[in-house]
């Protein structure tokens, strides 16, 4: 009886329901602090631009994935946009999703801000709302995106875990793995992983890596935060250790990306990718932020979306190696403020 007491809801109110509801309470300060950071310092920047003072882009085309961090970007998004539009806007941004999540972040910027519709305009994709991941899965969603002729400003991604010796994104569910594929494997400028230190580990039903990312972007960007220097040496090293298996060259770092004057001129740190592919890692530690760029010669014209979405099956999709630790961090605000 004393558990069905604490499992009655008290009145008027109802139980959370569903994965989202479940994993939004996780890492919900690392998850705001990369949302932050992303958009002050990349959001709609031109490669090579500067974030303080260049104008960004002002139209895009952006695809979110299914997932609370995605969800909170593009939050965090809308706000940026509502308080730059006066100096930086209009804007005019269509937000491709199948995440009831987004749909529904969207819709509620809307209404309350009418006049600013432009920067919220949502292509909803096609096919049954699963109500537990709270998105569009199954054939439907997964056929459209095979089918989908646009090529994207960006796609902001998620995953349940990620191992990064081998560069591989894993999925909790079967039935979303197909999806997720497709979702990554479309053609965009940047794509932009963001993965709490909870995501570092091998774990789930394994959908994408990231060479089949780079098929066809110019650079794959990997956010993350990290409570400590061991933990910061720990990414880094496994970073450079995959940037070695894609055939890429570290760049050299510039200690100036620490300060912001320094960051005004050398732009947003990344420089302008050019006729070479890029993949980066943006880490957060406390007040500080480490880029590290690995870089090869690009491919012109090899764009393998269509190779890859034919030689991938279905339920079989590639396996990868092993993977390592799980982070547990709390302090962060803590840190920031000492």
């Amino acid at each position: 009886m004393r558990a069905s007491r604490r499992l009655t809801p008290a009145r008027g109110r109802r139980l959370p329901q569903g994965w989202g509801q479940g994993r939004k309470k996780q890492y919900a300060l690392e998850k705001q602090i990369m949302a932050e950071h992303f958009v002050l310092h990349d959001f709609l920047v031109r490669d090579g631009g500067s974030p303080e003072v260049a104008v960004r882009e002002t139209a895009a085309s952006i695809l979110a994935n299914p997932g609370t961090t995605p969800n909170a970007v593009v939050s965090e998004a809308l706000s940026w946009m509502k308080n730059e539009w006066g100096e930086r806007g209009p804007f005019s941004v269509t937000w491709y999703s199948g995440s009831a999540l987004v749909a529904a972040t969207l819709q509620d910027f809307k209404v309350k801000n009418m006049e600013l519709r432009s920067a919220a305009e949502l292509f909803l994709l096609p096919g049954p709302v699963d109500s537990n991941l709270e998105s569009v899965l199954g054939d439907v969603p997964a056929a459209f995106l095979k089918q989908l002729d646009r090529h994207f400003t960006s796609l902001i991604l998620g995953a349940h875990s990620f191992d990064m010796v081998s560069g591989t994104a894993y999925f909790h569910f079967s039935n979303e793995i197909l999806f997720q594929q497709r979702c990554a494997l479309l053609p965009a400028r940047d794509k932009i992983l963001f993965l709490d230190q909870s995501k570092f580990r091998k774990e789930g039903q394994p959908a994408y890596t990231m060479e089949e990312l780079l098929s066809n972007c110019q650079a794959a960007t990997i956010y993350t935060v990290a409570e400590t220097l061991e933990q910061e040496r720990r990414i880094v090293s496994e970073f450079v250790g995959l940037a070695g298996t894609l055939h890429m060259e570290i760049q050299p770092s510039d200690p100036g990306l620490r300060d912001a004057a320094a960051r005004s001129a050398q732009g947003n740190g990344y420089g302008s990718p050019g006729d070479s592919q890029q993949i980066r890692l943006c880490l957060i530690r406390e007040n500080n932020t480490k880029r590290v760029i690995a870089e090869r010669p690009y491919a012109k014209g090899g764009d393998r979306t269509r190779e890859i979405a034919a030689s991938t099956s279905d339920s079989e999709p590639a396996t990868a190696s092993a993977s390592s630790s799980r982070y547990r961090g709390s302090a962060i605000r803590e840190a920031r403020s000492t």
